[in-house]
């Protein structure tokens, strides 16, 4: 996944073919029949179809959003598997090692060693990655599974080796021109803090707490950032009544536009929402002034798209995943859960992961991982293993 969309669009759909066609998706459906994941799943998969009945563009945006329900396809397969030994771990390992691997390509590109292949920002330290935005909370996962294992291994060797894992991801975060990678930090850092000062008193924890933040704000990309957003706040306070109040569109923080239509068309439409793929069209027919194609928070466009029915369904997913996560948080696989649930939540404050390729892949191999936890122990003997 922290390689670039193209990668694992590729190898996800030679993997989909092989899983279908060769018949592994019938002989080990035993392994998703029986989830309790299935079922809001299968909510989500047939919610978003229907959506497009009363979609006002149910043949644009409502037929493209509605693709997307294919990524399901990959939560399915990665549960039919059989799991035997220690797969899941080595999935997690890949993904570390594939974090590392791209955030060390995005420090040469910081020489003009390797050249930038995104199309976004001005610095583009993105590594093969085409944007910032997924690859921020793709950051934010490393370090908290990074600070898991710190926590769990026993030798000193060990534990430099993940330090120094986390410090590069850390590195990698406060270069990358992503805001809501930023905040997603500053929320969850607290855990990664807490496994790395296990069994330290709680004021030890606040004052890494500030140092890590100071750290992060003294980055002069983060500083940047952070800057542009006061002053445009400030800009978009002195703007004329409807600008301030998001009814009509707001270059300087074009998020109030885009949040406060979605809550608008929410009232207006609460049992159902305005369907699949709809909003944009639905701004334009109550007389917003900009069409945009999804509100960029997560829980907004379930709400705007689907409306009180699309919460429940989305609450219902997102429980069962932090529930099971909690539930085994002591084994590797667990916290993966935990954690990987809690980055795209708190990401989807500011961005809809749920509607990009690398979020949604994300979601559905994380839903898939659900699977693993009946079938083996659930606190691992880490220490034990070949770390």
């Amino acid at each position: 996944m922290p390689m670039g969309t193209s990668s694992f669009t590729i190898l996800g759909g030679c993997i989909l073919i092989v899983w279908l066609f060769s018949g592994e998706f019938l002989r080990r459906r035993d392994g998703y029949l029986k989830e309790v994941w299935l079922y809001p799943v299968l909510a989500i998969i047939v919610l978003t179809w229907l959506g497009l009945i009363w979609s006002p563009d149910p043949s644009g945006l409502g037929l493209k959003y509605a693709k997307k329900t294919h990524y399901w396809l990959y939560a399915l397969a990665l549960a039919g598997t059989g799991f035997n030994k220690n797969p899941s771990e080595n999935l997690i390992r890949a993904f570390l090692v594939g974090l590392l691997l791209n955030s060390l390509v995005a420090y040469l590109q910081v020489g003009n060693i390797v050249p930038r292949f995104s199309e976004w920002g001005s610095t583009r330290y993105t590594g093969f990655y085409g944007g910032y935005n997924t690859l921020a909370i793709l950051l934010v996962l490393g370090m908290m599974t990074a600070s898991f294992y710190f926590r769990v291994v026993v030798s000193k060797k060990e534990r430099l080796i993940y330090a120094s894992i986390m410090l590069v991801y850390f590195i990698h975060l406060i270069i990358l021109e992503g805001r809501g990678g930023y905040l997603i930090f500053a929320l969850l850092s607290p855990i990664i803090i807490y496994n790395l000062l296990y069994g330290k008193r709680l004021h030890y924890t606040f004052l890494v707490y500030v140092i890590a933040m100071g750290i992060m704000l003294s980055s002069p990309i983060v500083h940047h950032r952070v800057s542009k957003v006061i002053e445009a706040l400030q800009q978009h306070l002195n703007a004329d009544g409807d600008v301030t109040t998001g009814k009509r569109y707001s270059k300087y923080i074009d998020r109030i536009y885009m949040w406060r239509w979605a809550i608008a068309l929410f009232i207006k439409h609460p049992l159902i929402g305005v369907g699949t793929g709809g909003y944009k069209k639905a701004i334009l027919l109550e007389g917003g002034d900009k069409g945009i194609a999804h509100p960029h928070n997560n829980i907004l466009h379930v709400a705007v798209s689907f409306g009180i029915l699309g919460l429940f369904v989305f609450g219902w997913l997102f429980w069962t995943l932090l529930k099971a996560g909690w539930q085994h948080r002591q084994s590797s696989t667990g916290f993966f859960i935990l954690a990987s649930s809690l980055v795209i939540l708190i990401g989807g404050l500011t961005d809809t992961h749920i509607l990009d390729a690398g979020g949604l892949f994300l979601l559905a191999l994380t839903t898939g991982l659900l699977s693993v936890l009946p079938k083996r122990e659930f606190v691992e003997d880490i220490q034990g293993s070949d770390l």
